[in-house]
């Protein structure tokens, strides 16, 4: 005749027997009930135990690998985005946990880019002293850059220019000494870049002077893309040059970024053989 939903409230008619009641439903339906199903009176609510909230931690850098194993040799399984929300699962040791994202992807990551309680991580500090190294190099830069434009307005120029192709003669020299053309942290980008994984874009770039690379083959950048400390492929479209460099700092609320989007090291712009173009693009995977 009809069906009573859990906990709604109903008439007892009489109780026909033991197991059975004629009771009236509050839509004035009259029929029988098992009395096994009824509680007289009023319903104590029984108390509820608290659910525990799961411990998450937030990722620090851009597309930080989330491994099948505790280890940089184990495949990659996700990729975790720039302040993104992870369950914390378990500490695995003193350099990996384990963790779960919003898709329930379950994996592995290094401690040093998750930030715990609030706290910075371990790769945020770093990544602080870097930009400030970074800062210093860029604002030499500017004064370099300056420095050269005021030196093009006299007749100086010509033996400054004179004495620059000199240093760079001398330093392709040098680079001989490199054992892979490509850069010293070609071997890291490709023990730790999936490259199926990988993203690619091209950036409007420029150069910055440091005295890094001419001899030990470390290329650098900087960009807003990364964190610092990403390790990034550089190839030039034109003639498919390429270098393996490593993020330096940030681009943003640097002095000379307005227009570009990224700036290269000076001997990672040689390399890729990009000419004296104050302006160049270059592809850039990571």
């Amino acid at each position: 005749m009809g069906v009573a939903q859990q906990d709604e409230i109903v008439d007892v008619i009489k109780k026909v027997n033991d197991e059975w009641t004629a009771i009236r439903t509050k839509d004035g339906i009259e029929g029988f009930v098992a009395s096994r199903f009824l509680q007289s009176g009023a319903r104590k609510a029984e108390p509820q135990k608290p659910v525990e909230a799961a411990k998450t931690v937030t990722a620090y850098g851009t597309r930080i690998n989330i491994r099948k194993g505790p280890s940089t040799g184990q495949e990659v399984v996700a990729m975790a985005q720039p302040d993104e929300v992870l369950t914390y699962i378990r500490k695995v040791d003193n350099e990996w946990s384990e963790v779960s994202n919003a898709d329930g992807k379950r994996g592995f990551v290094a401690s040093r880019f998750l930030s715990f309680d609030g706290k910075p991580s371990v790769a945020s500090v770093e990544a602080a002293a870097q930009e400030a190294e970074a800062k210093k190099a860029a604002d030499e830069a500017a004064a370099s850059e300056k420095a050269l434009a005021e030196a093009k307005r006299n007749e100086e120029d010509k033996k400054a220019e004179s004495l620059v192709s000199e240093k760079i003669t001398a330093r392709n020299d040098a680079e001989t000494t490199v054992p892979d053309e490509t850069g010293y942290f070609k071997a890291d980008y490709l023990k730790l870049v999936n490259p199926n994984l990988a993203y690619e874009k091209t950036f409007a770039s420029g150069i910055f002077k440091t005295d890094r690379g001419w001899n030990d083959g470390k290329y650098y950048l900087l960009m807003d893309n990364a964190a610092p400390g990403t390790l990034v492929k550089l190839t030039n479209p034109g003639n498919n040059k390429v270098v393996y460099a490593k993020v330096l700092g940030k681009m943003k609320g640097l002095q000379y970024s307005e227009g570009y989007d990224i700036r290269i090291s000076e001997a990672a712009a040689q390399k890729l053989q990009l000419g004296n173009s104050e302006k160049f693009n270059v592809l850039v995977t990571y």
